[in-house]
């Protein structure tokens, strides 16, 4: 998707100018250590030990190794992607434990969906976002402009 593209060239971004990354990124079914080589598996379908999430289930394995990979990138991490906090976070379920953290660093680039981030906003009003809106004629530019904004920032 949009958001999976701009990352993977933010992260190309910051790691060439030698600034450590962690935290998650969810693709291809699976939840992805930016910190490490593992990743988890979605499910494949509904099973005891899942949550379901739209049409897709999450095994609460993999859910719970996300919330590891993001307060392991608290300690480690000078910038940390969380991809992203949806539905199931809102609700103060899934990656919530994990994103409410890594939020609190104010070190986090959350991909929150358009539709989510009016209550996101609320959810976590004692901080001050900066907000980049990615779209198709934009996600090649969108990189470089949060790489302006880290860079020049004073935390």
């Amino acid at each position: 998707g949009l958001s999976v593209s701009a990352i993977s060239h933010q992260l190309r971004l910051l790691r060439d100018r030698g600034i450590g990354v962690g935290g998650v990124i969810c693709r291809d079914g699976m939840i992805h250590d930016l910190m490490g080589s593992h990743a988890e598996f979605y499910a494949p379908e509904a099973a005891p030990d899942t949550i379901a999430v739209g049409d897709s289930h999450i095994y609460r394995s993999a859910l719970s190794f996300g919330c590891g990979a993001l307060e392991r990138a608290c300690s480690a991490a000078r910038v940390i992607f969380i991809d992203e906090f949806g539905r199931l976070e809102m609700k103060r379920e899934g990656l919530f434990r994990g994103a409410v953290g890594a939020i609190g660093t104010e070190r986090a680039l959350v991909v929150v969906r358009k539709s989510l981030l009016e209550p996101f906003k609320r959810l976590f009003s004692q901080y001050d976002f900066a907000v980049f809106e990615i779209t198709r004629e934009n996600r090649d530019r969108i990189p470089g402009q949060i790489m302006a904004y880290l860079v020049g920032r004073k935390k």
